[in-house]
C-alpha cells in the first residue's frame, strides 16, 4: 500500500509538571491510502464551512465545541467505513515516570515514541509519504527522525525476511497548510484529553488504537498496554 501518515502530538515536552508542564504526552497518527486522504481533508474542511471560516484562518484543536468534537469523532467513523485500510493510532506517556535520559534529550523520547506507534504499520508498506507537523519537531531534528524510521525499517525487513523495506519520504508540514496534520492535531487532542482532563470523547472512536507507555527506573524500560496509570 502506499500510505499517507499524518503524525501530530498534544501535550508539550516540558518538564515542570508542578508549574505548567503538562502531566502527559500523546503522538496521534492517522493512516489512509494515499489515494483516499481527500476524504480525510473533507471532514476537517466541513468544519471550517459550518462555522463560515476560510482555510487560511487555521483552526486549532483547543478552538472546537464538543459538538465539533463529537462531529469529528462521527466524521472518523464514516471515513474508516469507507476506507476500511484506514487506521488511527494514538501513544501517550506519563512523564512523571519518563527517565532523566529521555528528560535530557527530548528528541529521543519523540522518536521512541513514533517507532512505538508507526513502525509496524510503516513495515506493512510499500511506499509511504509520512507527513509529521513541521512545529512539533525541531529543525535539526526533522532529518534524524527520519533516518531513524529508515534504520528501523531496514533492521526490521532484515529480521524479518521481509525483502526491500518500505520507501519512505519525510515531509514534515506546518500545520496550517494540511489539513490532514490538522486532522491528526484534533486526534491526538483528543486522546491526550482522556489523560490530562479524563474527557473521554475519543472513547467513541473505538477503533482507534491508543496505546500507553510506561518507563521503569532507568535504564530499563517497560511498554504495557494494560497497567493502569
Amino acid at each position: 500500500m502506499h500510505a499517507h501518515i499524518y503524525l501530530d502530538e498534544s501535550g508539550d515536552l516540558g518538564w515542570q509538571l508542578e508549574n505548567g508542564s503538562s502531566r502527559f504526552l500523546t503522538l496521534a497518527a492517522i493512516i489512509i491510502p494515499a489515494h483516499q486522504h481527500h476524504h480525510l481533508e473533507r471532514i476537517v474542511r466541513g468544519i471550517y464551512k459550518n462555522r463560515k471560516r476560510p482555510l487560511n484562518n487555521e483552526l486549532k484543536s483547543v478552538e472546537l465545541s464538543s459538538i465539533e468534537r463529537k462531529a469529528f469523532i462521527e466524521g472518523l467513523i464514516k471515513l474508516q467505513s469507507k476506507c476500511l485500510d484506514t487506521q488511527f493510532k494514538a501513544i501517550t506517556v506519563n512523564k512523571a515516570k519518563v527517565n532523566i535520559a529521555f528528560q535530557n534529550n527530548p528528541n529521543r523520547l519523540y522518536n521512541y515514541m513514533t517507532k512505538l506507534l508507526l513502525l509496524e504499520v510503516m513495515s506493512r508498506c510499500r511506499t509511504i509519504d509520512f507527513l509529521p507537523d513541521a512545529r512539533s519537531i525541531k529543525t535539526s531534528y526533522k532529518h534524524s527522525l527520519h533516518q531513524y524510521l529508515e534504520q528501523m525499517l531496514l533492521e526490521k525487513a532484515s529480521l524479518n525476511n521481509l525483502g526491500t523495506p518500505a520507501m519512505l519520504n519525510t515531509s514534515p508540514y506546518d500545520s496550517k497548510s494540511s489539513l490532514g496534520i490538522q486532522a491528526a492535531d484534533i486526534l491526538a487532542s483528543l486522546c491526550w484529553a482522556k489523560h490530562e482532563h479524563n474527557n473521554l470523547t475519543i472513547d467513541a472512536l473505538t477503533s482507534c488504537q491508543h496505546k500507553k507507555l510506561f518507563f521503569c527506573s532507568p535504564p530499563e524500560i517497560q511498554f504495557n498496554e494494560n497497567i493502569a496509570y
